[in-house]
């Protein structure tokens, strides 16, 4: 569909009635010139990922576990059918469905048995781990290397992450910054957990 035109073609298969909307995000710290805006676009239009106001997104801002489960759960669709045992977990917060509904998939799970700790922000090792476990939840196999991905920092690699990582950057969900960093520990930006998403999106 064009914004600019006044017509939409479709193909249907059935009669029905339907409605059309269009969505086009205007935020003021995402100019056209960003590297994630296209993505930040099209994952705005569909209600996946959300600014921090209606004309702030903060793409450079970190996210927190609850924020990524959240964009997650959207992404993917999931619903919950129970609750967890999280103490942490507000029940009728804005984020308990998508806690619970990623955590019974089995994509992201609790810093301990009863502390989910959602207001932590997440690494990228953290965003590859969550990213892989998504895409083997969606398609049943779990990405792994055929090869070793090195990068400057590979040693910087949390032991429990290395398969993650490595599996994230053969599946190409998540890549290397151009200085051929993984930035492993560095905190995931909103900018990079879009980005993150559309990859995953684009697998199915």
């Amino acid at each position: 569909m064009n914004p600019s035109k006044t017509s939409l073609t479709v193909d249907l298969n059935h009669f029905s009635q339907y409605v059309v909307l269009s969505f086009q995000s205007s935020y003021r710290d995402v100019p056209e010139s960003h590297w994630a805006y296209k993505t930040i676009q099209e994952l705005s239009a569909k209600q996946i990922v959300k600014g921090q106001s209606e004309a702030m997104f903060n793409p450079s801002g970190s996210i927190t576990r609850a924020e990524y489960a959240a964009l997650l759960s959207r992404a993917l669709f999931l619903t919950a059918s129970r609750p967890t045992s999280f103490k942490d977990v507000v029940a009728g917060s804005w984020y308990e469905e998508a806690v619970n509904a990623t955590f019974e998939a089995g994509i992201i799970q609790g810093v301990s048995e009863d502390r989910f700790d959602p207001d932590q922000q997440i690494t990228r090792e953290e965003m590859a781990t969550m990213l892989v476990r998504a895409y083997a939840y969606r398609t049943g196999v779990k990405p792994e290397a055929s090869t070793f991905h090195a990068t400057n920092d590979s040693s910087k690699v949390s032991s429990w992450a290395v398969t993650y990582v490595q599996g994230a950057l053969e599946a190409k969900l998540l890549s290397g910054h151009q200085d051929c960093n993984f930035l492993p520990q560095a905190m995931t930006t909103r900018a990079e957990a879009a980005q993150s998403i559309s990859n995953l999106l684009a697998k199915f």
